[in-house]
């Protein structure tokens, strides 16, 4: 009959997945792998499956479908759940609680990369279907951007990066202040009396946001005559790097590229008998749950992670209500947190 509602049980027999599985994945639960996930909504909108529900105000607005797609590691416990990841888990609740106020239906999924940043996997059914909008969590490469933008055709529905910023694409963007921060980071372990200050991360030409960190280190050492005493970089996210050691001995301080690496770090530092902060200074960037709980408790610039995913969806609700306006990029800033890894040189030293 011309305009009845297809059912849930429907959606079930359709996509060979149970009533429960199907009820999951569309109010986007935990609980259902990715490609099961995938295949349910598929079916869904193939098959014109449609809720709806009560947002903000009681309206009874009807329901967008938008994507919400995490960069995760492919060797990492999150390929395939960013809410295991501790600094995205915290970009996923800002989405969420910003999400279901703008009455948004978050589809999730996830870009596995390898080491060098390259997709090993991309969501190209999610990506093919009817979207009112996209929220591209992570930084990617350019032409990884590309081919996501290719595979969600014409008319290209409205796309917001976060944490991450615009690679000439003309896309909203919301992220931290990385450059900004790094900068900040290195001039207090500078005001701290260091002058032999090290720098250990992620492989930067791979991530732009990793680049946007070691220009802010370089630039803060240059403004006040320095040069890096020691440098490394690394070709993917592990903690487990050999290396280290020479940061700890060329330097007096090093600026890390994330809490990851500073926590490394720190467990070098205990391997090798040499004291923090007493041998050696350390900061980090992000603010991680773990940067905490380290011992000592970890200096790190905090990034407002909840406030990246909750700007993300005003940015996308503002690009769905005026698709002609120029592109905006929205920049939160890093703050600084001192904590126990830090120490104040005296003159002598």
């Amino acid at each position: 009959m011309a305009g009845r509602r297809v059912t849930l049980d429907e959606v079930a027999n359709a996509s060979n997945a149970s009533s429960a599985t199907v009820s999951l994945a569309l109010r986007n639960k935990p609980g259902v792998s990715r490609e099961t996930r995938e295949r349910i909504l598929a079916t869904a909108h193939a098959l014109g499956y449609q809720r709806t529900i009560r947002a903000g105000r009681d309206n009874g607005a009807a329901l967008r479908n938008i994507a919400l797609i995490f960069r995760t590691w492919s060797d990492g416990p999150e390929r395939s759940s960013p809410a295991l990841n501790p600094f995205y888990s915290w970009v996923l609740t800002g989405v969420q609680e910003a999400g279901n106020d703008a009455a948004m239906n978050l589809l999730l999924g996830t870009i596995p990369v390898d080491a060098e940043n390259h997709p090993l996997d991309l969501p190209a059914a999610m990506l093919g279907q009817p979207l009112d909008g996209v929220l591209l969590v992570g930084s990617h490469r350019r032409e990884t951007v590309d081919r996501i933008l290719d595979l969600l055709g014409h008319p290209t529905p409205p796309v917001v990066l976060v944490d991450a910023l615009d690679q000439g694409h003309g896309l909203d963007s919301v992220s931290s202040d990385n450059r900004g921060g790094a900068y900040r980071a290195t001039v207090h372990l500078i005001e701290s009396g260091h002058t032999r200050i090290g720098y250990v991360g992620p492989r930067s030409e791979w991530d732009p946001n990793f680049g946007q960190r070691v220009a802010g280190f370089r630039r803060a050492l240059h403004d006040h005559g320095l040069e890096p005493a020691a440098f490394r970089e690394y070709p993917d996210e592990g903690v487990g790097q050999t290396g280290l050691d020479s940061v700890l001995l060329a330097a007096t301080a090093s600026f890390c590229g994330n809490d990851d690496f500073a926590l490394a770090m720190l467990r070098e530092a205990v391997a090798r008998g040499i004291t923090i902060p007493d041998q050696h200074s350390v900061i980090g960037f992000d603010d991680t749950r773990h940067s905490r709980d380290a011992a000592p408790p970890l200096s790190t610039m905090a990034v407002d992670k909840l406030a990246l995913g909750r700007l993300a969806v005003q940015a996308l609700e503002y690009r769905i209500k005026w698709p002609e306006s120029a592109p905006i990029s929205v920049v939160t800033a890093a703050q600084l947190i001192q904590r126990g890894s830090v120490r104040m040189l005296t003159r002598d030293e």
